[in-house]
């Protein structure tokens, strides 16, 4: 499993209560909550791997460019 991946996995169990607590507060209901804050987990864990990739290879190819 790559380094980028678990630091994902890492924050995202992190993440997960707060937001849920969070979304609770906000709408009065823990069903309603947990379901939002579901579907938040897979939409930005998959945003975030992908994000993660692109900013290495940036970054790989700046460097490289920088050497020429």
């Amino acid at each position: 499993m790559s380094e980028h991946l678990k630091k994902v996995i890492a924050w995202r169990t992190i993440s997960f209560p707060t937001a849920t607590t969070i979304t609770y507060l906000y709408l009065g209901e823990l069903t309603r909550s947990i379901t939002l804050t579901a579907i938040l987990l897979v939409v930005m864990t998959t945003i975030h791997f992908f994000f993660e990739r692109f900013w290495d290879n940036y970054h790989k190819l700046y460097d490289k460019l920088n050497k020429l």
